[in-house]
């Protein structure tokens, strides 16, 4: 059984984080913190590369930027939703507007994060992501052994 190491520790890994963001800059910047913080990371630049990436390899968390061409992020999440509901969803923005906030939680963005990021907000939003997804994986468990008796 092979077992995923943080660098330099003999903790393992924690989730799989697929950034979304088409600015390059700001898809280092994160995989450089999330990787720190011993995230699984990978980035890609708009919602269609996201989508193939979650098809070939679903992450645990997906944090993606609002604002991009093609699709927004709010188009996203209702992809991964539908298409991954386990997947826990942060999104983030450089324009702090009440009316995506309530939008992109409706569709079911557990946090959401604002540029410029502040790092221990962006951990908080990641810790809140990873608590969703362990919440979500415990009631599909309880939900299969109530359907099993």
């Amino acid at each position: 059984m092979s077992l995923y190491l943080a660098p330099h520790t003999t903790q393992p890994l924690r989730e799989k984080v697929l950034v979304v963001d088409d600015e390059m800059g700001i898809r280092l910047l994160l995989t450089r913190l999330l990787t720190g913080w011993g995230y699984r990371v990978r980035h890609v630049e708009d919602a269609a590369a996201a989508l193939e990436t979650m098809a070939a390899e679903p992450a645990d968390i997906l944090l993606s930027d609002v604002s991009m061409p093609e699709h927004d992020g709010l188009w996203l999440v209702q992809q991964v939703q539908a298409g991954w509901p386990q997947t826990a969803v942060v999104m983030s923005t450089a324009h702090d507007d009440a009316l995506t906030i309530r939008a992109s939680r409706r569709m079911g963005a557990v946090a959401y994060v604002t540029k410029p990021f502040v790092p221990y907000v962006v951990k908080q939003a990641l810790d809140q992501a990873a608590h969703h997804r362990r919440s979500y994986g415990s009631k599909q468990a309880r939900s299969t052994d109530v359907e099993r008796r």
